[in-house]
């Protein structure tokens, strides 16, 4: 899981995050001549889905396709699962019910971004999705991972749930971004202080 502070900082958290493991798993998968990934993040609402799609699609920087499986949004939602179901596409953005009772082979990723902590069993329902036996993973270990980006104030939360399922989370530190400090000569006016 990661805590961030805010709704902002929560999709560029998931962005760096998602960019970052799917070059790893790119590398791994040249390696080992495995499946490629397939990535489903959920949405708390649709609204916050149809958002994010165009920083997502950015952050990707073209080299994954992203399908969005989103009932309001016009696209043809048949369309958009056979396209993830046929490698088409690899990031697939959803919400919780938007794939309610649905079955996606070989997912071996999973981001949950703000989704409520309160019931046990949709967060079983979103995590199983990489949850299948005998499934390939991510890069980070057997199986398929899952990866909850909360807001602070849910955090305590998570951990009651957690309890709950009979688990732990592992804490994963935002990735930051170098920023290039640019050194600017010294004007004459500096020189008055």
């Amino acid at each position: 899981r990661v805590v961030v502070g805010n709704e902002t900082t929560g999709l560029i958290v998931l962005t760096r995050l998602l960019r970052k493991e799917l070059e790893d798993y790119e590398k791994l998968k040249k390696d080992t001549d495995g499946p490629p990934p397939r990535v489903v993040i959920f949405f708390p609402d649709e609204a916050i889905a149809k958002d994010s799609i165009g920083p997502l699609r950015d952050a990707l920087w073209g080299e994954h396709k992203v399908c969005v499986l989103l009932p309001k949004t016009g696209v043809n939602p048949l369309q958009m699962m056979e396209q993830f179901k046929n490698n088409e596409t690899t990031v697939m953005l959803a919400t919780p019910n938007s794939v309610r009772g649905l079955d996606f082979p070989q997912v071996t990723h999973v981001y949950t971004l703000y989704l409520p902590t309160e019931d046990p069993r949709e967060y079983v329902h979103l995590a199983g999705r990489v949850g299948r036996v005998g499934q390939t993973g991510s890069v980070r270990g057997t199986g398929g991972q899952v990866l909850s980006i909360l807001k602070s104030e849910d955090a305590g939360k998570m951990e009651l749930l957690a309890s709950e399922l009979g688990f732990e989370f592992t804490d994963v530190q935002p990735i930051g971004v170098e920023v290039p400090r640019f050194i600017t000569p010294l004007s004459d006016d500096d020189d008055d202080e």
